[in-house]
């Protein structure tokens, strides 16, 4: 008992040492029990964010991974009741704090708005979180426990790529300048979640320096002859103003400017269609995580877009840990090649992100849960997904995978053997939410490699998927020696005829 319980705190012990814990409902640590001692350790040395909420009052204490979630209430949070220190959230998050405490069973929640005070204004920021219970030595619940992750970014990615494509969509049949800035005011003023307000006019008659931090000015050029058109946009008082912000209204200005040039010089459907085509790449890579080697693999991806098409796609690959400290990856396809299909992919991939990081469970059990959610949630997308976790053992990695009716991928060996690895077919998800779905266990020894593609890689009109599957077996076999990265380009070549959107992602064992 007299071990110091907070040696793990890292940069914020000095927060932990300023707590007159006396002065709080947890009293001096020394008095604290056993299992809030031990529960604080374990959160502490996780450098996922994570909170425990004490006692009926749910008593903050929470770690270093957790400070920047909750920004300037640190340091005053820690040892207040959770009520003082979320009186905006209270609302919403009490209720599911009591359920956890009151019933003992956790609560998950996936991409939920909760608007915080946490740098100087109220900021509407959205998290998937689980609220569990803390059972003492005798089985009563002592506390809860909070582990989080906040998807701001990514629910931010995902509505604002959606707002580019309905405003390219809108501007595609335009036929004259008023009509072109009449359809874009349509689409911007739809929803404040971005935008308060949105005004296109003349740009000698707007404020070029507007003095509200909130306002931003962008000029839309001109056709030969025409008067100069300018974006004036207030941001929602709910978003931070950073370098992302900004990009976003660029692109919407950039969106707007290139469609006015369109109908200027008469050729609408040319200019539109080369517009969108941008544009979907663009976003379907902006949808993408960007991808790092963690220290036991080399991981290399690649997305390409269909040479024939003009929106974006569901294709998608993920590597993420889990709150256990194994990772993760995923790789999938939602049918379709529309803004509804790129909306879905995004709640697909969330999805299976909040899941499989708040209950990672085997994986089988994870796209079954999934599957669930599409269909209680009505996101009624169909989609083909294999979703694999990576954990030490001592002889080497296991993978253990689940496929949903995604191609198989493919074990490329330290020795130089491949194999593709076929498991009985199983119901893709959106089918049917009852569907079980089974585990399968790949041993990955040092300089073992795995790629896993979607059907654009393997599938054309003269060719079906087992075909193709087959002769990119037949290509790598000869090349298991060369990096992640290098197996990558190699893979491209397979692709340049492709007629459908492509990822890759390879993972190799070190």
């Amino acid at each position: 008992m007299n071990r110091d319980v907070f040696s793990a705190a890292g940069t914020i012990r000095s927060a932990y040492d300023e707590v007159d814990w006396d002065a709080t409902p947890l009293g001096h640590p020394s008095t604290w029990s056993v299992t809030l001692r031990d529960t604080v350790d374990l959160m502490l040395h996780s450098k996922f964010a994570m909170t425990l909420l004490w006692g009926p009052e749910f008593v903050l204490v929470y770690n270093e991974a957790y400070v920047p979630v909750i920004g300037d209430k640190h340091p005053s949070a820690l040892g207040r009741p959770a009520r003082e220190a979320f009186p905006e959230a209270w609302d919403v998050i009490g209720p599911l704090m009591r359920q956890a405490r009151e019933t003992g069973v956790a609560t998950h929640v996936i991409d939920q708005k909760l608007p915080l005070f946490r740098h100087g204004f109220l900021e509407d920021c959205y998290f998937s979180y689980s609220y569990s219970p803390v059972r003492g030595p005798s089985g009563e619940i002592e506390g809860v426990i909070d582990v989080m992750m906040e998807t701001t970014r990514e629910m931010a990615v995902s509505r604002r790529s959606e707002l580019i494509v309905q405003l390219a969509d809108a501007l595609l049949p335009a036929q004259s300048r008023e009509d072109a800035v009449r359809r874009a005011i349509e689409v911007l003023t739809r929803s404040d979640t971005d935008l308060a307000s949105a005004v296109i006019g003349p740009l000698e008659a707007t404020d070029a320096e507007p003095t509200n931090s909130r306002r931003l000015v962008m000029d839309l050029g001109a056709a030969s002859g025409e008067e100069r058109l300018a974006l004036d946009v207030v941001l929602s008082p709910g978003l931070v103003v950073d370098d992302h912000t900004t990009a976003f209204v660029k692109v919407i200005a950039d969106t707007i400017g290139r469609a006015l040039d369109r109908v200027a010089a008469m050729e609408a459907e040319r200019r539109a269609g080369e517009l969108t085509r941008q544009l979907a790449e663009t976003l379907q890579r902006s949808l993408l995580p960007e991808v790092t080697s963690p220290e036991r693999f080399e991981m290399a991806v690649r997305y390409q877009a269909a040479s024939e098409q003009a929106q974006i796609g569901g294709d998608w690959y993920d590597v993420f840990p889990l709150s256990d400290g194994s990772l993760a990856f995923a790789v999938g396809d939602v049918s379709g090649h529309d803004r509804e299909a790129a909306a879905a992919m995004a709640q697909v991939r969330n999805l299976l992100r909040g899941i499989s990081f708040t209950q990672p469970d085997s994986p089988g059990l994870v796209m079954q849960a999934l599957d669930r959610a599409l269909e209680g949630l009505g996101v009624g997308a169909v989609a083909t997904a294999l979703f694999a976790r990576l954990d030490e053992r001592p002889d080497g990695i296991e993978m253990r995978w689940s496929n949903a009716g995604h191609p198989a991928p493919i074990l490329l060996c330290a020795d130089g053997s491949a194999q593709l690895l076929e498991t009985a077919p199983e119901l893709m998800l959106g089918v049917d939410g009852a569907s079980p779905r089974r585990d399968h266990v790949t041993p990955l020894a040092p300089g073992d490699a795995v790629v896993c593609y979607t059907d654009g890689l393997v599938e054309r009109r003269d060719r079906g998927v087992h075909e193709g599957m087959n002769e990119l077996l037949a290509l790598l076999q000869g090349y298991t020696h060369l990096s992640s990265d290098a197996l990558c380009d190699l893979i491209a070549t397979f692709a340049t005829d492709a007629e459908d959107d492509v990822a890759v992602l390879v993972l190799r064992a070190r």
